[in-house]
């Protein structure tokens, strides 16, 4: 650092402003990060493309993608709780192997699974959704892989952010009812990637090839997302039956 760059970092005074970006700037930008991806996606897609998200005026999509699974994962107690459906319905799913001789062993092979799961979920699912992103070109010619996967992450947001909101409702659903609202999701979220990504994401000339585009973008990120929940709670089951079968 020169001797003038070093005497104008000193002369400027650290004021009111900077103690307010301390605090929240963060989460101020990972807001209006959120909000622009629901008003205006096209403004977040140009961010994207910009080495420092246009001066850091946006939080960087994969931190914030992440920092939203992570609330899902925290807040499992709205709708994974042991009072819950999903949770009488992995155990419905545990009792069916008819492995364990008590209901307490059965139990607690279902809080493991669940645990293990709610564990490995936001990195599961940020590798994959991250390897499906770098594959996918939709994004126009010359959009490199980071410039990809920070647009097909960015583009996520809304989906993320409704799954956030809408999993609480599981809690007032039974078993069987969890089925048709699992299908009906399913099939929101892909309309919400749909929309999100057509409104400015996907380069094309002609308008059926940005439908064509935003429909492999919607397809690829629902599709990724199924086969990596799918993945995951294998593991987290394959995990939790070493677990249970160590020596106390």
């Amino acid at each position: 650092m020169s001797d003038d760059e070093s005497n104008q970092l000193r002369s400027r005074k650290v004021g009111g402003d900077d103690l307010i970006e301390d605090m929240f700037g963060l989460n101020l930008r990972g807001l209006k990060t959120l909000w622009v991806m629901f008003v205006s996606p096209r403004v977040g897609y140009e961010a994207a493309r910009s080495p420092d998200w246009i001066d850091r005026s946006y939080t960087p999509s994969i931190r914030l993608l992440f920092s939203l699974l992570a609330v899902m994962t925290a807040t499992r107690f709205l709708w994974a709780g042991a009072d819950s459906s999903i949770h009488a319905l992995v155990d419905g799913q545990v009792a069916a192997l008819e492995e364990f001789g008590t209901q307490e062993e059965r139990s607690a092979f279902t809080e493991h699974i669940i645990d293990y799961f709610l564990l490995l979920f936001p990195f599961s699912f940020m590798l994959s959704q991250a390897i499906s992103g770098s594959l996918l070109r939709v994004w126009g010619k010359g959009t490199n892989t980071i410039v990809r996967v920070r647009l097909y992450m960015l583009a996520m947001l809304p989906n993320a952010t409704f799954t956030l909101f809408a999993l609480p409702l599981m809690t007032l659903l039974t078993v069987q009812q969890q089925t048709e609202f699992s299908l009906a999701l399913i099939a929101l979220t892909f309309l919400i990637d749909f929309v999100t990504v057509m409104r400015g994401g996907v380069v094309s000339e002609k308008r059926s090839g940005r439908i064509i585009k935003s429909a492999l973008y919607a397809t690829a990120s629902n599709l990724t997302a199924i086969i990596s929940n799918s993945l995951c709670v294998m593991l987290a089951s394959i995990i939790a039956g070493i677990v249970i079968a160590m020596p106390q």
